[in-house]
């Protein structure tokens, strides 16, 4: 979709003044966000792993930012990727281009894990150097004109943050900037060396088998016809062969880092540079060695003997020394050759100042490839030398540069600040770590074994997104309802006991069959085998493996699946010593069939069983205003499936914060709507069959703001062999004056003989209990063996 299509639209006209609202035009910004936001996301998804190589760090989160920007947040340990590039789609860049694109970036940040002070310095000196030019430059242009435009001297400071903080002119920034685009220049020639170790693909240096460079293909089309395009006039045109790339027209003090940094991107392509800069490229400045094969051999990392060499600070020592000053001649002499700075008036209409405007609202390829704002530390080439700036200037007019682009180095003072401080407070958590360890070991074993429930609940909650505050009330209710929960166990311990009953019975039934005949079985048990009354003396659980499996793999139980639903009223009613006795219900029991599951799989696994043959499914719906009926905690798919029980307690433990007696009315209809469209025909095929006991309990202290359709789906979850119960809790009557309410008589309507009233809350948990000993207790366990 071309750019240019986007954003120009117009509303009906306003009734009042009958005229249309025209749509403001969208910034760059926007239209990111609109085209390219989607296949930024897809890339990153499909390439995490590439990303954590180039990061060295498999704990960063990375993420496409909304503004475009490339930064990390040390102290949350998050990646912005920006979508600074994407808009060189449209002129023929590829994911692959792109993708390098993001791992340069990314790249620059290890020049600030090695040497964070280092860049910080050259910061610091790069802006004393500017000021140190900027006299003379001024009376080179005072003799040109006879008024300087106002941006000239505006002093603003250095970081907006800090306004009161260190200032620079205009012309100081101006002159800061060029310095700077040298050193970005070189820096790139290193970040891309690293960058094609990293990854394979980009990689730009040594030689094949048979003696052929690496060069990038992608790597290279991307420098020839995008970043330093050919023709720059027109991003991504492929030049035609032995086409030069010329720089003639650009000032000498950029010739010479583009020069250096195209001719090492794309080695098979001429460029044309004015004779004082080739003279000064190809003379020899230490011995013999000229400035690019100097460069050549400080941007490339050391990994054995002079790993040294890779920190910023050794190689920007022999850059001040040896080829900055020859930059700052160029620089001076430019300044000497510039045709005189506009009229002063030319500056003063809002867009001009450094600084001033959305820098991404600038059309694609717009101003000078180094016109990033210095103040934002950048000076990287990185969008090519386009046909013109703002105001008709063309690309090589020097001036051009008071008008910031979008910048591309992510490294600024700022960031080597923020970095330099997370590693301060790292160092001061990692003292606090050793103290807090140090206190670990002087804990007692209970005082021990609490911290490490704490520290195992924290963790616990941060990996699946749960609020803290929640998962310590899930573990102190947890701890609360431990006498109801060993209740709850005593009476699934009858079930355990009716399961191995049924084995033994099933044992006796396949050896007096004579479909197990194994002679040394025979041979061994033989004498208890003899007499029923001695059968269970068989150490069932120590049988060769072969034969428990030959015996559990034909064993099937009826029933095999308990389903338990919670159909929970969570209006506001609802709230205080109602709502905290429901969430206590929902722990104890959600809680106690984790053990049971448990328990079953423990009794089962000993015998190779690979699925355990009874499991217990939960679901927790909550309704209250009319549109908010919703499950908290589904069932689980299938019973088949392997139960992943971290999932299950995370899911028990969102269930449970989700119920908050926050809703208005009593809608409870959708709720069961909920439970009849999660009952399935085989779901009532395996009712009717007995292998699935399916429980649905409702619980509110009111009546019901949908009574008959309440009435209506009640009869057809009936119908479907599903058991449904209902409990109100209301207030302890004056028993000599005691009258029904309407809430009363609509919940008798409702639930007839099935339902129960509760006049004391803490009565509810012994209701539930017997409701639950009653079912299980008139369930018929059958196991048979096929």
């Amino acid at each position: 979709m071309p750019i240019e299509t986007i954003g120009y639209k117009t509303t009906e006209p306003v009734p009042e003044t009958g005229e249309p609202i025209v749509l403001k035009k969208p910034s760059k910004k926007d239209i990111r966000e609109i085209l390219y936001r989607r296949d930024a996301d897809k890339l990153l998804r499909t390439n995490r792993a590439v990303f954590s190589t180039l990061a060295g760090d498999t704990s960063l989160d990375f993420q496409v930012g909304s503004d475009g920007g490339f930064y990390i947040d040390f102290a949350a340990g998050k990646v912005n990727l920006g979508l600074d590039f994407w808009e060189m789609k449209e002129d023929g860049v590829t994911d692959e281009q792109l993708l390098w694109g993001w791992g340069h970036e990314l790249g620059h940040f290890w020049d600030l894990q090695d040497d964070p002070e280092g860049l910080l310095i050259n910061f610091k000196r790069m802006r004393e150097v500017a000021r140190n030019i900027a006299p003379k430059a001024r009376a080179i242009l005072e003799k040109k004109t006879d008024k300087l435009p106002a941006w000239m001297d505006k002093v603003e400071p250095v970081n907006p943050e800090k306004p009161d903080g260190e200032k620079m002119s205009g012309l100081d920034f101006y002159i800061y900037k060029q310095i700077h685009t040298l050193y970005n220049c070189l820096d790139d020639i290193y970040v891309n060396k690293r960058v094609g170790r990293k990854l394979p693909q980009y990689l730009i240096e040594g030689t094949d088998d048979k003696g052929t460079p690496y060069q990038s293909a992608p790597v290279k089309v991307m420098y020839r016809d995008h970043l330093f395009p050919t023709n720059r006039d027109k991003r991504g045109e492929v030049p035609e062969p032995g086409k030069p790339y010329n720089i003639i027209d650009l000032p000498r003090s950029k010739q010479l880092p583009y020069y250096l940094l195209r001719r090492r991107m794309v080695p098979d392509q001429n460029i044309i540079i004015s004779n004082e800069v080739e003279q000064a490229i190809t003379t020899p400045v230490i011995g013999d060695v000229t400035i690019e094969q100097l460069v050549e051999t400080l941007t490339t990392p050391q990994i054995v003997d002079g790993k040294e060499q890779n920190k910023a600070s050794k190689r920007y020592h022999y850059y001040q020394s040896v080829i900055e000053p020859k930059f700052l001649e160029f620089l001076i002499q430019d300044f000497e050759d510039m045709p005189p700075p506009e009229k002063p008036e030319d500056f003063d209409k809002g867009d001009g100042e450094p600084g001033e405007g959305d820098p991404s609202d600038a059309e694609p390829g717009e101003g000078d490839p180094s016109d990033a704002d210095p103040k934002e530390g950048d000076g990287e080439p990185g969008k090519g030398e386009p046909k013109e700036g703002k105001g008709g200037k063309k690309s090589n007019d020097p001036w051009g540069d008071k008008n910031p682009s979008t910048p591309t180095n992510p490294i600024d003072e700022q960031t080597i600040e923020d970095f330099l401080k997370h590693r301060e407070e790292q160092k001061k958590k990692d003292v606090l770590e050793k103290y807090r360890k140090k206190q670990a070991d002087q804990l007692t074993p209970g005082e021990r074994a609490q911290k490490a429930t704490r520290d195992a609940d924290k963790s616990f909650a941060q990996k699946h997104d749960i609020p803290l505050k929640a998962m310590r009330e899930y573990r102190q209710l947890t701890e609360q309802v431990e006498g109801q929960k060993e209740r709850l166990a005593a009476l699934f311990e009858k079930v355990i006991v009716k399961l191995q009953k049924q084995i033994e019975m099933a044992w006796e039934r396949y050896y007096t069959s004579g479909r197990f005949d194994t002679q040394k079985f025979v041979n061994k048990y033989g004498a208890l085998m003899a007499r029923k009354e001695t059968l269970l003396f068989i150490p069932f659980d120590n049988l060769p493996v072969h034969e428990r499996r030959q015996f559990i793999e034909k064993l099937k139980f009826k029933p095999d699946e308990f389903r338990f639903r919670f159909v929970l009223d969570n209006s506001g009613s609802m709230g205080g010593p109602n709502i905290n006795a429901l969430k206590a219900i929902v722990v104890a029991f959600m809680e106690s069939f984790a053990t049971f599951e448990d328990k079953v799989e423990r009794l089962f696994k000993i015998h190779s069983f690979k699925q355990p043959p009874l499991s217990v499914n939960s679901q927790v719906i909550l309704y209250g205003n009319e549109d908010r009926s919703r499950q908290v905690k589904p069932l689980r798919a299938t019973k088949t499936k392997k139960i992943d029980k971290e999932q299950e307690r995370v899911a028990r433990i969102k269930a449970f914060s989700a119920i908050d007696a926050k809703d208005g009315a009593t809608y409870d209809s959708p709720a069961w709507d909920i439970v009849i469209d999660t009952i399935s025909p085989d779901d009532e095929k395996r009712i009717k069959s007995g292998e699935l006991i399916d429980i649905a309990v409702g619980i509110t202290d009111g009546g019901s703001d949908s009574e008959q359709a309440t009435r209506d789906n009640l009869a057809v979850i009936e119908k479907k062999g599903v058991v449904s119960r209902g409990l109100q809790i209301v207030d302890k009557p004056d028993l000599e004056k005691f009258d029904s309410t309407d809430d009363m008589k609509i919940f008798d309507r409702i639930w007839g003989a099935q339902g129960e009233r509760i006049f004391d809350i803490e009565e509810l948990y012994g209701v539930m209990e017997r409701l639950l000993e009653a079912i299980i207790t008139s369930v018929d366990f059958t196991c048979e063996v096929d």
